[in-house]
């Protein structure tokens, strides 16, 4: 039986493997076999096995379906604060990193535990786990930026770009440039994420398409 959790910046699906073209998206995913190795691929087209796959932000990869299952976490890059510094391999054209050995084995066992039968404390119990195993602060998102993507989450979803930027204290178009610069994504795609996940997380509570894609932002 395959299942679906949704937290607002994080996901896990657990259950039977499935096939999916070559994609990139804004969420990091961790991908781990629930009783064998996965196999993702790349740009390269090479299939790599990982015992704990670890598909960054916008990396180019696909999964394929086989007779075993496999757990994938989703995680906000800029929420969860999680970032890892690993070695490119396969020239940087694989479809994922290999995080097993950062991980190891219990750690994996444990994130397969809790995503069993998640509680409310999953989320912040899984991220907790990859900050112990990442020895990687990361740069320091700009607090400007940091402030907004809060807003967007928070109290004021509908934002504007030029409303946001006066209340940071710079242009419209600095604003437009910076948050590009800080987050890897231009600031409409992120509005476009955001009405994604807010469509997603109302579908979960009402199966009519319509009024989960009105309530999660989306106009038309």
């Amino acid at each position: 039986m395959s299942s679906l959790f949704l937290w607002p910046d994080f996901a896990v699906y657990r259950g039977k493997s499935f096939a999916t073209t070559r994609h990139s998206h804004f969420y990091a995913q961790l991908v781990i076999g629930l009783e064998k190795k996965v196999r993702m691929a790349g740009r390269d087209g090479v299939w790599y096995e990982y015992d704990a796959a670890w598909v960054p932000s916008a990396l180019s990869h696909q999964t394929e379906a086989t007779a075993d299952g496999f757990c994938i976490l989703l995680i906000d890059p800029l929420t969860s604060g999680i970032s890892f510094k690993l070695q490119e391999s396969q020239g940087g054209a694989a479809g994922a990193f290999e995080l097993a050995p950062r991980l190891g084995p219990r750690a994996c066992e444990e994130i397969l535990a809790l995503t069993a039968n998640p509680l409310q404390d999953t989320r912040d119990r899984i991220l907790g786990i990859l900050r112990a195993a990442n020895d990687y602060p990361g740069r320091q998102t700009d607090p400007r930026v940091l402030a907004s993507i809060e807003a967007m989450l928070g109290k004021n979803p509908a934002a504007s770009l030029p409303e946001l930027a006066r209340q940071r204290g710079i242009s419209p178009s600095r604003f437009r440039h910076l948050f590009r610069e800080e987050t890897g994504i231009t600031f409409s795609g992120y509005r476009l994420w955001l009405k994604m996940r807010g469509a997603v997380l109302e579908l979960a509570k009402d199966t009519d398409l319509g009024r989960a894609a009105l309530n999660g932002g989306f106009a038309d």
